[in-house]
């Protein structure tokens, strides 16, 4: 075994994990419409289990019907008829040996109205919330009694229901949190005020569940270690906060960071390095004697099994990487790292998530459709399949056909595989695409795909294949736009600075287009050659194409860096002192002083070969940026459903 101490087994009360791996809370919108789990949902949890997690704690289970619900479908713990769905899967856990928790939760001020019989929120105080602009009702002491007890009998139906252990959910600023922060939380009764108050909601919880469900039912605690955020608590108080709860009787402490207002420290972006964070829980398990779960970027086993064995943690979780590849603990353990598909922490799941859609992953089309798309019958029979290009969706589609046993063959017309991936991760923190195109190289080396490189097929060869299918993944070509001068010696495009073709320092540049590509190439021509940006968009605002975390994100450092944004502005003309351009809402025009201009203007399909392939053979599929300029999770899903269709 590779990673002897992540894989060792520990304790949480009198429960054994059997490794150190955590698959910590994380949404995925696959309750049915009371709130049970769904096959989809079973099915999702059970294919991780089979990959050989310690321990897989549930997204958020809400207990109160009337103002509990944080989305439209929610998992529950309010009926007995919640009870045998939620042992289905229990079942499905325990059948691989991981165990199981639940993690209980009440949004408080955060609950959304829409979803909720009584329209309102509630809280321990009428402040109003980051997600919801609506003072909530404030929360009488004989309320809190009550919802004291349904935190208690949701307990008590997952405890029927063979779930190994609850997780109370006092992170994030949601009910219990709310009662924590003093920032939030301005009660003079028993419940606000001094810290024991403050915490007296929690206690209260503990000491009901353990009346209702034993001394023996582990209970963790997930927390917020600081706010971060001005006003908010700091580490100190974090550190207070797990030494009271470990006094109260808890089993875990489940540490997190952040508050809503700052969401991209909790979903955290690419811009942010594996263990960021790990200090926290550092910190905590430095003085308390219970075992800590620690989130905090982590991705790669050898990390992890570092963490765990120089003590800055018991249990490390590993959500979105296993979002990304179910088999991460079973790969890792047997030391086949470079066959885990990583997750490259573009928040799509999240993305998806907020609009309410169920989980997805960028790079794991499978995630979320795990019944949809379960693993296809191996019935190639060495038949060809012709794949014309070798971007991820042709990298996808060429793994998949393999390993069902069909013969696929790869034409790329330059000298590498990747595709657009290879200009992506010249962009600043995108280290992780190389992480993805390494796995996708190797996966398809490793399934024994062929590939034909520098070549764009003629018709003769892939007659000569005599193709089962032929997959059309060209990808995409930039779009020219002939502004006038735009074939001046001061005018580049996005592809010839991230080639590494120019240098620019100390300069005063335009970048034409605001989308995605643009703002990145903004920030590296800011930070790497401390030159002086402006981004030039016609739309109302820069960025619109971004998920929305990474925005907010982005949007900071932007600031930061004093990139200056030209927003609902026309680019007419380019000239070797700079641009003319209008303003779209006066009608007004002026000229701009630059040194440089980069155009990014986005992508097209690059489908020329796509009517020769269609008017010639009966089995095409065209996918990923050859149809319609998307972003990786749409390549990788096309080029997958194409490999699975093919009987």
């Amino acid at each position: 075994m590779k990673y002897p101490k992540l894989f060792s087994p520990c304790h949480i009360g009198n429960v054994e994990i059997p490794n150190r791996v955590v698959v910590t809370p994380m949404g995925t919108g696959l309750s049915d419409a009371i709130g049970n789990p769904t096959p989809e949902y079973i099915a999702y949890v059970q294919e991780r289990a089979k990959g050989g997690l310690g321990l897989f704690i549930t997204e958020v289970v809400g207990i109160d019907e009337d103002y509990g619900r944080s989305a439209p479908r929610q998992l529950m713990a309010t009926r007995y008829e919640h009870v045998n769905p939620w042992r289905r899967l229990a079942d499905a856990v325990h059948m691989y040996g991981g165990k199981l928790f639940a993690q209980l939760q009440h949004p408080g001020r955060h609950t959304n109205p829409d979803f909720n019989p009584t329209g309102i929120a509630v809280a321990p105080s009428a402040i109003t919330g980051f997600k919801v602009d609506i003072a909530p009702r404030v929360l009488t002491e004989e309320e809190i009694k009550g919802l004291v007890k349904k935190f208690a009998f949701g307990a008590k139906l997952l405890q029927m229901a063979g779930v190994d252990g609850v997780d109370l959910h006092g992170a994030h600023r949601y009910l219990i949190h709310q009662f924590f922060s003093p920032m939030i939380n301005d009660r003079t009764d028993a419940y606000g005020g001094s810290f024991e108050n403050r915490m007296r909601f929690v206690a209260e919880i503990i000491a009901e569940i353990r009346e209702t469900c034993g001394p023996a039912f582990p209970i963790s605690v997930r927390i917020s270690a600081t706010e971060d955020y001005p006003g908010g608590y700091e580490l100190d108080e974090g550190v207070r906060i797990a030494q009271y709860l470990e006094g109260l009787g808890v089993d875990a402490i489940n540490v997190s960071n952040g508050i809503p207002e700052v969401g991209y420290k909790i979903q955290e972006p690419p811009t942010y390095p594996e263990g960021w964070k790990i200090g926290n829980a550092r910190e905590i398990r430095k003085h308390v004697k219970i075992p800590v779960i620690a989130v905090s970027q982590i991705r790669t086993p050898s990390y992890a099994e570092s963490l765990v064995a120089d003590g800055s943690t018991d249990f490390v979780g590993i959500t979105r990487g296993h979002l990304a590849d179910p088999a991460w603990c079973n790969k890792a353990k047997s030391g086949n790292e470079m066959d885990i598909r990583p997750c490259v922490s573009c928040l799509y799941c999240f993305a998806e998530i907020v609009e309410f859609k169920g989980i997805r992953c960028a790079t794991n089309p499978q995630a979320g459709r795990e019944l949809e798309l379960a693993s296809p019958a191996p019935t190639g029979g060495g038949r060809n399949v012709a794949i014309i290009g070798a971007g991820p969706a042709g990298l996808e589609a060429a793994r998949l056909f393999a390993q069902r046993g069909f013969k696929p063959v790869v034409f790329e017309r330059t000298g590498v595989l990747g595709g657009m991936l290879h200009a992506a991760n010249k962009l600043l923190d995108k280290y992780r695409i190389d992480w993805l195109v390494a796995n996708l190289i190797y996966q398809t080396q490793k399934a024994g795909v062929e590939f034909r490189m520098n070549t764009t097929p003629s018709l003769a060869e892939l007659k000569a294949l005599d193709p089962a299918m032929v997959v059309v993944a060209t990808g995409s070509k930039p779009i020219e736009v002939p502004f006038p001068g735009s074939n001046g010696a001061n005018v580049h495009t996005v592809t010839e600075y991230l080639e590494g073709n120019l240098q620019f320092s100390g300069k005063k540049i335009a970048v034409i287009g605001g989308g995605t590509t643009g703002c990145e190439v903004a920030e590296k021509l800011a930070i790497e050659g401390k030159n002086d940006v402006t981004v030039v968009e016609m739309r109302e605002d820069v960025g619109l194409d971004m998920f929305p975390i990474p925005r907010r994100d982005f949007m900071f450092r932007m600031d930061e860096l004093k990139i200056h944004r030209m927003v609902n502005t026309k680019l007419e003309t380019i000239t070797a002192k700079g641009i003319t351009c209008e303003d779209l809402p006066t009608g007004k025009k002026a000229e701009v002083p630059f040194d440089a201009v980069i155009m990014s203007l986005g992508y097209q399909p690059d489908n020329n070969i796509t009517q020769m392939v269609k008017d010639n053979f009966d089995n095409v599929r065209v996918i990923g940026d050859a149809v319609k300029v998307r972003k990786i999770a749409e390549a990788l899903y096309e080029g997958h459903a194409a490999a699975y269709s093919l009987a």
